[in-house]
């Protein structure tokens, strides 16, 4: 048998089995816990996992995030503020095992950005008052005789 034969099971590769559990776990211990909103962080992280933890990781794709996303309205009834806060922390926990634990989850790209969110518009509008208007008139004014 030839060396290259002997090595033959070398070149398999070999299946990641990480589980969203885990990386939630991993998630809270390093990032979650360290947050001043760490109670509020560890509820969206146990609907994540309530959803989605007994997946694997390499699993989950932008559409199972996209599908998690919409339960977070729909059937869990949470306002769009709040269903794009809890996007953000799946975001940022993908994000990290994309990047920094892509070796033990095997995935290479954040599912999350392929997901579109809906942030609700809360802009308001706003209009000078009748002093300010006066006030920046006055300024440009000056402005103009130098």
């Amino acid at each position: 048998m030839s060396v290259r034969d002997e090595n033959r099971h070398l070149d398999v590769k070999r299946e990641i089995n990480f589980r969203m559990s885990a990386l939630i776990d991993r998630y809270w211990t390093h990032y979650g816990l360290k947050k001043r909103s760490a109670s509020r962080e560890r509820s969206v992280l146990d609907g994540i996992r309530s959803e989605l933890g007994s997946s694997f990781v390499r699993e989950i794709d932008g559409i199972a995030v996209g599908r998690w996303y919409e339960n977070l309205t729909a059937v869990r009834d949470l306002s769009p503020g709040t269903a794009a806060r809890h996007f953000n922390v799946m975001h940022n926990m993908m994000e990290k095992a994309s990047t920094i634990w892509s070796r033990e989850t095997g995935i290479d790209r954040n599912p999350a950005d392929q997901v579109e969110v809906r942030r609700p518009d809360d802009q308001r509008d706003r209009y000078l008052s009748d002093d300010e208007l006066w006030r920046l008139k006055r300024a440009l004014d000056g402005k103009m005789f130098r």
